[in-house]
């Protein structure tokens, strides 16, 4: 690659820089997570710690009033894995 098209491709979004040096408004592009780097962290971790308390201590009315932890151990062991899908049905 000649090395002035390296050049020019890496400065190919001059006016992004030059509003932020201004103090103007800089929006992040669709698609272009690694732009707001700590944002797309701090959403990770809270889908992580929701989606492991979602999966281990939450009840889910459809599992029996069990958590999804607990129903997938009682289909493992064997059990019949039959949820009564109606609250006042006794499974």
């Amino acid at each position: 690659m000649n090395i002035g098209l390296q050049r020019a491709s890496a400065r190919s979004s001059p006016t992004r820089d030059d509003a932020k040096r201004a103090g103007g408004d800089v929006f992040i592009r669709p698609g272009k997570p690694i732009e707001n780097a700590y944002i797309e962290s701090f959403n990770g971790r809270i889908i992580e710690a929701w989606r492991i308390e979602y999966n281990t201590e939450r009840m889910h009315s459809a599992l029996g009033n069990l958590t999804p932890e607990e129903y997938a151990a009682g289909l493992s062991k064997g059990a019949t894995g039959r949820v009564s899908l109606t609250a006042d049905s006794k499974s």
